[in-house]
């Protein structure tokens, strides 16, 4: 199966990093913008299957960047995924439209992507991996290489344990 095309579309750089890492990690195919305008030209050349967007952006709010994006021909069904510190604002679909708390942790994010994919785009998750234990140092090397080492809430992260997963 074709890895899902992922854009991430948000200004904070460390977001950007842990969002793509948890992404790529679990298979899917990562670009990035840190704007609006960025992401709508970005997005030309890509045709996303999924944006996982800030709702507040620099040059234009993740909801009007949808709705543009979402005029566009090929693009009218293309589902989001809105990080925000708010409640989910009135007049958005559900169908396409998941909001997700900015403080979210891996698994919800993990979570609505499977989620989303499959019910918009028909496509079967890839089966995920467990976490490991709170005293992972008890596993064998053989049952900690099928672990995933990532779980938890994304700010727990340092960027260097992610990338080295």
């Amino acid at each position: 199966m074709p890895s899902t095309r992922v854009l991430v579309v948000n200004d904070d750089p460390w977001t950007q990093r842990m969002v793509s890492a948890v992404l790529v990690h679990a298979g899917h195919s990562v670009e990035i913008a840190s704007d609006g305008w960025e992401a709508l030209l970005l997005a030309g050349q890509l045709r996303p299957d999924l944006v996982i967007a800030n709702l507040d952006l620099p040059t234009t709010d993740g909801r009007s960047f949808m709705e543009t994006l979402r005029s566009r021909p090929g693009n009218t069904h293309t589902p989001a995924i809105f990080l925000t510190d708010r409640p989910p604002p009135d007049g958005h679909n559900p169908a396409l439209d998941c909001f997700l708390h900015r403080r979210f942790r891996v698994e919800e994010l993990e979570s609505l992507v499977d989620e989303l994919t499959s019910r918009v785009l028909g496509l079967t998750p890839a089966p995920r991996a467990v976490p490991l234990p709170p005293d992972a140092s008890m596993l064998t090397t053989a049952e900690s290489s099928r672990r995933s080492a990532l779980a938890g809430d994304l700010e727990s992260f340092a960027l260097s344990s992610i990338l080295i997963v």
